[in-house]
């Protein structure tokens, strides 16, 4: 029988691009654009598969640079059609041979002038921007988190399976609309204070939808996903970790990852009401009778002026 292949996640930049990337390197204005503040929210910037440096404003991209295979040494920049449409990105949206003095004049200007819609920036945006910066609990360095092409073992569809059963049980005896089993990108990976891989789903906690309360079957699928592939990309992973200290995205003292999994669900200041945060723990508990072996039962995370603590859900 033939081997299923590898699972990759190959987000650590090339070395030409980790050197431009540096405090003393061309591109280095890239990285200082992390926590400015583009229309009320602290950007979020991250490295990305095939050399590109992506910037998040909230739930939104503005600004994608990618470093093309050129002798001379060219990047590109890009975005979605909202914002390149909008006059301000007019003279930036191209192609720049690296180190042209121009370039980071056009990135000013078109960060002083773009609009970005406030539903990528108020509600799950703001619950993003306020997870992006937290680095108490957990040191984040990655976002929307995806394997590569490879396919991941299915060893977890027994798992999955039987907790989606019961949750669509549940639901019908109750009345509530049906568990979705889509689920496509991890919002957040961290490491934490015990070398643990951390997979933290955000949610706007006032929408008080199906949304919130299965956040935890959303989950408990990405866990068996990460559970079954940690061994073939944690060495991505770390190399992705290292590249970010070395760029000043990251902590220095951010931990190796040498540990298991550890997971949770965060919101924002806003939390469920009575009754989606009824249905959530009862989702919940069903869940961690799921868990791979090790995992320990999945945490809730809230916001207040004080900074995050955890529900005891």
């Amino acid at each position: 029988m033939a081997k299923k292949p590898k699972v990759s996640y190959k987000r650590a930049p090339s070395e030409k691009l980790l050197k431009l990337l540096m405090p003393d390197g061309h591109l280095a204005p890239l990285i200082t654009l992390n926590n400015r503040i583009v229309c009320g929210s602290e950007l979020d910037v991250h490295l990305r598969v095939d050399d590109e440096v992506h910037v998040y404003c909230g739930r939104t991209a503005i600004l994608k640079v990618k470093m093309l295979k050129s002798p001379r040494g060219y990047v590109s920049c890009s975005a979605s059609d909202t914002y390149k449409k909008q006059q301000c990105s007019s003279r930036l949206f191209k192609r720049w041979e690296i180190g042209d003095p121009a370039f980071c004049e056009g990135i000013d200007t078109y960060l002083n002038n773009v609009k970005v819609n406030t539903s990528f920036i108020k509600g799950e945006g703001a619950v993003q921007t306020l997870w992006s910066a937290e680095t108490k609990k957990w040191i984040p360095f990655d976002r929307e988190a995806q394997f590569g092409d490879e396919a991941a073992e299915h060893q977890e569809e027994g798992e999955v399976d039987a907790a989606f059963c019961r949750i669509q049980t549940r639901a019908r005896q109750c009345n509530w609309k049906d568990p979705d089993r889509s689920a496509e990108k991890l919002d957040r990976l961290a490491v934490d204070d015990k070398e643990r891989l951390v997979l933290l789903e955000l949610k706007d906690g006032s929408k008080n939808d199906d949304k919130v309360y299965y956040v935890p079957f959303q989950l408990l699928q990405y866990i068996w996903e990460w559970h079954n592939a940690h061994k073939d990309v944690q060495e991505h992973l770390q190399a992705l970790i290292i590249a970010r200290k070395k760029v000043g995205l990251t902590p220095k003292h951010a931990p190796e990852l040498t540990a298991g999994i550890r997971a949770a669900v965060g919101f924002g200041y806003d939390i469920p009401t009575a009754e989606t945060k009824k249905r959530y723990k009862e989702v919940l508990k069903i869940v961690n009778r799921y868990l791979p072996c090790g995992v320990d039962p999945i945490e809730t995370w809230a916001w207040s002026d004080e900074g995050p603590y955890c529900l005891n859900w």
